[in-house]
């Protein structure tokens, strides 16, 4: 039997999808669904996905359906840049974790005004809430 390359969410657990159109449907009406974290990070945004799409191209072990990305200005050396790609939602969460600290820690180190200015604007939203 063939592996699928296309699958779809049942809560937080991928299953094959049937056919290409549910594949289709499912990810054209699910985005939120998608969306494993997503957060700022100064002036970087950190987002891990279900992309829906076996990324593990040669077939060998699991199924690599999640993946972490940084995205920021185009001189940022996390501009677009893959973090890590995982087999399950729980793996996801804490690629996106370690994902956050790498990226906090270099702009710590780097750019101390940036983050701190992030942290602070977090603070104060939580203030408001």
């Amino acid at each position: 039997m063939n592996r699928p390359y296309a699958y779809i969410l049942d809560g937080t657990t991928p299953v094959p999808s049937r056919d290409v159109e549910e594949w289709c449907s499912w990810m054209g009406t699910n985005n939120d669904k998608r969306e494993v974290k997503k957060e700022h990070i100064g002036d970087v945004l950190v987002s891990t996905v279900f992309t829906g799409i076996d990324l593990n191209w040669y077939r060998d072990g699991l199924p690599v359906l999640f993946e972490t990305m940084a995205f920021s200005h185009d001189k940022s050396p996390w501009n677009r840049q893959i973090f890590g790609r995982y087999s399950s939602w729980d793996d996801a969460v804490e690629g996106h974790k370690c994902a956050v600290q790498e990226i906090s820690s270099y702009l710590r180190f780097h750019l101390p005004d940036s983050i701190n200015q992030s942290e602070e604007s977090s603070e104060k939203d939580e203030d408001d809430e």
